[in-house]
């Protein structure tokens, strides 16, 4: 994958199509990498959460 700061520099109309798909492609990789990520985040959270309220339930309350 090029540099995305050479290909800001470029025309979009200079950009052949094969190279934006490819771009888009990557960008939804990212994408799904970052849900990925926050999904297994909030999944974490959710556990200590849980722990928490089991072993201080009079402090934390419902989420």
């Amino acid at each position: 994958m090029n540099d995305h700061s050479e290909l800001t520099q470029r025309k979009a109309e200079d950009i052949p199509e094969w190279e934006l798909e490819e771009m888009i492609r990557d960008v939804i990789r990212q994408g799904a990498d970052i849900a990925e990520r926050a999904l297994a985040w909030l999944d974490r959270v959710g556990t200590v959460l849980g722990v928490l309220r089991r072993e201080l339930p009079g402090i934390v309350k419902e989420a």
